[in-house]
């Protein structure tokens, strides 16, 4: 079997080897290490790839060439990865790609940073710059480090949820998405310990969590003390970590209104699928929007934030969460976070984990609360929801975790399809990993040798590879021996990846039908960047930034309203300027106006 191996990917290579004419000097230095192949290369059999790094790093980069060249010794391929650079992402690496391999000589990219991946198909600003992956990849087994094949196809490995992102609108699928990074909460448990706190599993649990920190407790001083801590920060200006965390509270609440928001499509009585051409507007007024901007604005109260949240930078951010003293105790980031820390806390990786976006609590009272069969309270209805979650987090059958509640809660008996939709809200998570492809240029003569590399990517045992090299887990696999982790941030973080009610969301890029058609793509149209507007406008807050809980007018305590009150506001505001310019929305599109549009 090895032997039929080798001979068929040796004669799927032939005609490369035939046609191939000029050499790699032009393609930059190798970087390869010191345990892979010597000696001259064969321009024929050698792939040169172009990469970003970010936050994975490129580790798992060299340690999977220096697997592929010894597996593929036989027949002398060989693998030149140039330096990675943060440069190769985005509208520069599609630049490159448009340059085509007879110029650049590179046969393979590892990039990040496009919307989709139209990006690299005719759709695309420079037509179709990438080999179409179906046959030569996804319908194809994956490939050891022992050069053997897999049982079953690489297609087979991938969950739909992730497959959807390697497939362009026309069907082609251009792009290797290997990145199942999440978004989430990072948090320093040496700083949380103080306070006696569990960590949150509702967004309830989450404000808690943040006025205990801010109003300090009896050993703990308050924020607003040198010696206390604030219980958030953020990266200021047009940032995308909080972000991800709106999107996932918004599909948290309403899933199908979530998908409605993105595309501003209906579903009618028969099931048929409207655009709403004259009221796409109508999704701005949605009770999900509301309650996920309640949540917002109290999660970017600039009075509970570090100072200089408003305006820092990544680096000054993540300082903000490692330092030992002041500072912050929370930020919103991302799984991709452990290699970037690293970088300057590397004696403080270790006070650091990761936990996924809480669960909006709206969800609970949707689902439990007053005018259901339940009839909860709202503090049961948060109660409830929060030890559901905990039996989601522990893979739980829906089963299993009805009997859990009836036993926990005197007999109160949860339907299939509750506790369903809480496994779900649960399972959402905002992914950036959809950014990250792997891309085979298009008219490499070295495309079959490519097609192999990629395949072997996707096998088992570069899977744990990933997984140990750039901290994150790969879409393909869900077999990972979680006990190799270099920190408890990675472990954390890496099991939201591997629940089994995880779904990959990524709100502007799930922008579809008639909102793509209009240019729709932001979350909002008239108000730029939510999170830079909570936190660079009025000022929004029950606290009164001296460490203690504000008060009205009448010297009243305030409370949570106070968010909700500014999220109805925003929501207001939005929703009549979307009415107000429907139409403009249709001439700056270039599209014919409907008629009924005024």
């Amino acid at each position: 079997m090895q032997y039929l191996k080798r001979m068929l990917a040796t004669t799927l290579c032939a005609v490369t080897a035939l046609s191939s004419v000029f050499a790699l000097s032009a393609c930059g230095g190798d970087t390869s290490s010191s345990n892979r192949n010597k000696g001259p290369k064969d321009p024929a059999k050698t792939i040169t790839i172009a990469s970003g790094e970010g936050g994975n790093g490129s580790e798992w980069l060299y340690t999977l060439a220096d697997k592929f060249e010894k597996a593929y010794q036989e027949e002398g391929y060989r693998v030149n990865v140039l330096e990675p650079s943060n440069d190769m992402a985005g509208t520069v690496a599609l630049t490159d790609m448009a340059r085509g391999v007879e110029e650049t000589g590179t046969d393979m990219y590892f990039i990040s940073g496009i919307n989709s991946v139209d990006a690299v198909g005719e759709d695309g600003d420079y037509g179709v710059l990438a080999e179409d992956l179906a046959e030569i990849v996804f319908n194809q087994p994956a490939i050891g480090y022992d050069g053997e094949e897999e049982s079953v196809l690489i297609s087979s490995k991938i969950r739909a949820d992730r497959m959807r992102y390697s497939i362009d609108k026309h069907g082609k699928a251009y792009g290797f998405q290997y990145n199942d990074t999440v978004s989430g909460l990072a948090v320093n448990m040496k700083k949380f310990n103080k306070y006696g706190l569990e960590l949150p599993k509702t967004t309830n649990e989450f404000l808690q969590c943040m006025q205990t920190i801010y109003l300090g407790t009896d050993t703990v001083p308050n924020a607003e003390n040198k010696k206390g801590h604030f219980p958030i920060t953020y990266v200021g200006g047009n940032n995308g970590y909080v972000v991800s965390a709106l999107s996932t509270w918004m599909a948290q609440y309403d899933y199908d209104a979530y998908e409605q928001f993105w595309s501003m499509h209906e579903t009618d009585a028969e099931g048929n699928v409207i655009k709403m051409e004259t009221n796409g507007y109508e999704v701005f007024k949605m009770k999900s929007v509301e309650e996920m901007l309640t949540v917002a604005y109290a999660a970017m109260d600039v009075r509970a934030a570090a100072y200089g949240s408003t305006t820092q930078g990544l680096d000054q951010a993540q300082a903000q969460v490692m330092k030992e003293n002041g500072g912050a105790v929370m930020m919103f980031n991302g799984s991709w976070m452990m290699n970037e820390v690293k970088l300057n806390w590397k004696n403080q990786v270790n006070d650091i984990t990761f936990i996924g976006v809480p669960v909006i609590s709206a969800l609970g009272t949707k689902l439990m609360g007053n005018g259901t069969s339940y009839n909860l309270s709202d503090e049961k209805c948060d109660e409830v929801l929060s030890f559901v979650i905990g039996l989601v987090d522990e893979n739980k059958e829906i089963d299993e975790m009805i009997t859990a509640v009836k036993e926990e809660f005197d007999g109160l008996t949860l339907s299939e399809a509750v506790v369903t939709e809480i496994a779900r809200a649960r399972g959402f998570v905002y992914v950036r990993g959809v950014e990250a492809l792997g891309l085979i240029n298009k008219n490499t003569p070295r495309k079959n040798i490519a097609a192999l590399f990629l395949r072997m990517m996707a096998s088992e045992d570069f899977a744990q590879t990933w997984y140990e090299t750039a901290n994150s887990a790969p879409v393909y696999s869900r077999n990972l021996d979680l006990s190799k982790a270099s920190t408890t941030f990675v472990r954390e973080a890496v099991k939201i990846s591997l629940n089994k009610y995880q779904v990959g969301i990524t709100g502007p890029r799930n922008v579809n039908g008639l909102r793509e058609s209009l240019g729709l793509r932001a979350i909002f149209t008239h108000t730029a960047h939510i999170p830079s507007t909570i936190s660079t406008g009025a000022i929004v807050s029950m606290f009164d930034g001296k460490g203690n809980i504000g008060k009205d007018a009448k010297g009243n305590a305030l409370t949570v309203q106070v968010y909700r009150d500014a999220a109805k506001k925003m929501q207001e505001t939005e929703y009549n300027n979307a009415k107000k310019y429907w139409k403009d929305y249709y001439k700056n599109a270039g599209l014919p106006i409907p008629e009924g549009v005024n």
